[in-house]
């Protein structure tokens, strides 16, 4: 963290190791010097993924997950921008999961995972939860289909667990295993993908709702931040610009849900 007590700014989703965390720091603490009062104050930022800290009192914006954004936090917090990412897997604003399991597996289709074992980052993710569910939902009919469904706590903990054997299929944000193979967290070989989810909008970042307050000066200024940024902090981020976003680019989010609840398939079983 930095800035003690300035205006919280908490950025957990993509920095999951120092050097992901050093590079979104230097993009983050450039955006007081691009942006007007009382945003200008320098930022305390948390590398924290704890969904609690969106209430608390000095909290400025954030990045989450779509899903949790269009189920409930909709009612407190307004959808900001989200970054547009130069990896495979992701296409301007919007992302991606690939579907992984063990490169030794033999089963190289959904299909083939019934009574296997999954494994989710979280019970409200969007790319760990949501769209495996939605992919499952098409034959899984409306009884259960997997054995067992793990939860994680992150992505990284899921491919640590496909890896041993402990479980046999994840779901994992594009962006999150590119990182992840870039610095050195995974063995890519290690994994093989058999699939690939719809794309839908990427991991916003969130602001409390302020009626009247414009929205296009702090997405101005993140573009600002970046461009001051060194070539090398530029190539790990991967970002190519952010892009602002309304609630309506998040629907599609709730639509994959309601599809899979209307096959008789709420959850991911």
């Amino acid at each position: 963290m930095s800035g003690k007590n300035g205006p919280l700014v908490c950025c957990g989703m993509y920095a999951f190791t120092r050097c992901l965390q050093e590079a979104w720091s230097a993009l983050l603490s450039n955006l007081p010097g691009h942006l007007p009062a009382p945003y200008n104050e320098p930022f305390m930022i948390s590398f924290l993924d704890r969904p609690e800290e969106y209430h608390r009192r000095n909290f400025l914006f954030g990045q989450t997950c779509g899903y949790p954004y269009i189920t409930r936090l909709h009612a407190t917090h307004e959808v900001l921008c989200t970054p547009e990412f130069n990896i495979k897997g992701s296409v301007g604003g919007h992302y991606s999961s690939w579907f992984i399991t063990r490169a030794n597996s033999d089963r190289t289709k959904l299909e083939e995972f019934r009574d296997s074992v999954a494994v989710i980052n979280t019970t409200d993710s969007n790319s760990g939860m949501n769209v495996l569910r939605h992919a499952v939902s098409r034959f899984a009919g409306t009884g259960t289909f997997f054995r067992h469904v793990r939860v994680s706590g992150s992505h990284l903990s899921s491919l640590k667990l496909v890896g041993k054997g402990a479980a046999d299929l994840a779901a994992i944000d594009a962006n999150t295993y590119y990182f992840a193979k870039t610095q050195g967290k995974i063995d890519e070989n290690a994994f093989k993908i058999i699939g690939q989810s719809p794309y839908t909008m990427g991991l916003p970042f969130i602001i409390g709702k302020t009626p009247g307050a414009g929205k296009g000066p702090l997405v101005q200024a993140f573009n600002r931040a970046l461009k001051t940024l060194g070539p090398q902090t530029r190539e790990t981020l991967c970002i190519q610009r952010f892009t602002e976003v309304s609630h309506e680019d998040y629907l599609p989010i709730h639509e994959l849900k309601q599809e899979a609840e209307n096959l008789g398939y709420p959850l991911l079983r």
